[in-house]
């Protein structure tokens, strides 16, 4: 991956093949996903891809980067 937003352009394009299969299997629900990032700056880039491709996500063991109060 060329960069941080690369790397989460791919993990939401993998997703989205999961959720949305061309092929006849049927599209998995997205609760069945998790994505495990060890970085904090790894969160704010993958949240912005899967609000801009209008994907579901709850964050589990810290917060919503958009969530923070400055």
């Amino acid at each position: 991956c060329g960069d941080s937003q690369h790397e989460a352009q791919m993990i939401v394009d993998e997703i989205k093949r999961f959720l949305y299969p061309v092929h006849s299997a049927p599209p998995s629900p997205h609760q069945k996903i998790a994505i495990i990032y060890r970085s904090n700056n790894q969160g704010l880039p993958l949240e912005e891809m899967l609000r801009l491709n209008q994907i579901p996500y709850t964050m589990i063991g810290g917060q919503k980067f958009y969530n923070v109060n400055i």
